[in-house]
């Protein structure tokens, strides 16, 4: 219904367009989101990339970036500080991204210290985890 909302425009005069927003890839003032996204494209900005991420909270966006980087020891160190760490991390264990997190030693104490790995011996092992003896696990 033309005119609904705001007056019809006049027969010769152009369509009012509405301001379209620009499209950023940055928060509270870090360029750590587009370093991110190139360095997914371009790996040699992966250490860039992460240098950006050192300033921030220890927060989702910083997990994630970890995961995608490659930068396993980072990540759980993070998610360690996330309030919804186990939540999160589970989001994203699996990913075939997450393969270098998965084989960390930082994972392996995370998934021991959320009660993981107790549960997955009396339960049933994922499919890309397996025991590795009485007291230690792989994952791939």
């Amino acid at each position: 219904m033309v005119g609904r909302f705001s007056p019809p425009a006049a027969p010769d005069s152009p369509p009012v367009m509405p301001e379209t927003p620009s499209i950023a890839l940055s928060f509270n003032g870090t360029q750590a989101p587009q370093l991110v996204v190139e360095a997914v494209a371009d790996p040699r900005g992966r250490p860039r990339a992460l240098a950006a991420t050192d300033d921030l909270p220890p927060d989702e966006f910083v997990f994630y970036s970890s995961i995608i980087l490659g930068d396993a020891d980072r990540a759980a160190r993070v998610v360690h500080d996330l309030e919804r760490g186990t939540d999160v991390m589970d989001s994203v264990m699996w990913w075939d991204l997450a393969q270098p997190f998965r084989k960390t030693a930082g994972f392996r104490r995370l998934i021991a210290a959320v009660g993981l790995e107790q549960l997955w011996r009396t339960r049933g092992w994922p499919d890309k985890c397996r025991p590795k003896g009485a007291g230690d696990f792989v994952c791939d």
